[in-house]
């Protein structure tokens, strides 16, 4: 019955989204790529993540650890991995084979990719966080609910609306800091809770306005 639980809080959020995502028509097809898509980046993730341990063994200061935590082995792999797996997704959607409508018209446009990238995250962050529940089972309810919307959140940040690179710098260097951020006031917990929800309130409320922006 708890694993239900977990599940559904895990995916719901991805739920909804891909519920509004195939109400502004972006098709059943791309919506299962990027689930697909999002699982085999959890799996990569957690590969690079170990063989991170391996290679470098945690050691230091409980401040140090947690600095370690927060900012390398979660934000700044998953945050790589993901922004690969956006960009990879997105430069396929918006090829010939699913951008071209009828008349050479493009059938998906940049308000759809940045919904697409959205649900992507969702996805992403819902695999990450069921895997990371059923590792450490007392992990709190509200990081479950808080981790899915931060990466659902993050993930618009790679769609490549910007073609300069230095936006793209920018926008991945971002994501690192709020993704690491998020991460070590959630792990030192307590009153640093509050700040650690501050950051994911400023990522959601940048990611509307990414969405609004290309609409």
């Amino acid at each position: 019955m708890r694993l239900f639980f977990l599940i559904a809080a895990c995916f719901t959020p991805a739920g909804i989204w891909g519920v509004y995502a195939n109400r502004k028509k972006l098709p059943l097809l791309l919506l299962a790529a990027a689930f697909f898509t999002a699982l085999l980046a959890v799996v990569s993730t957690l590969l690079l993540q170990w063989l991170y341990a391996q290679w470098i063994p945690p050691s230091g200061t409980i401040t140090q650890t947690v600095i370690r935590s927060s900012f390398i082995d979660s934000a700044l792999i998953e945050e790589t991995v993901k922004m690969i797996a956006v960009m990879v997704l997105t430069s396929t959607v918006s090829g010939a084979v699913f951008r071209r409508g009828r008349g050479g018209e493009p059938a998906v446009g940049v308000c759809q990719l940045c919904i697409l990238a959205v649900f992507f995250g969702l996805l992403f962050g819902g695999f990450e966080t069921l895997s990371y529940s059923l590792r450490y089972p007392r992990v709190l309810p509200l990081r479950i609910i808080t981790a899915v919307l931060l990466h659902g959140s993050l993930a618009v940040l790679f769609v490549p609306v910007m073609r300069k690179k230095s936006r793209r710098i920018t926008n991945f260097f971002r994501a690192v800091l709020l993704h690491g951020l998020y991460n070590m006031f959630f792990l030192f917990g307590g009153f640093f809770i509050v700040p650690g929800i501050t950051v994911l309130v400023s990522a959601v409320l940048h990611a509307a306005g990414i969405v609004r922006c290309t609409q």
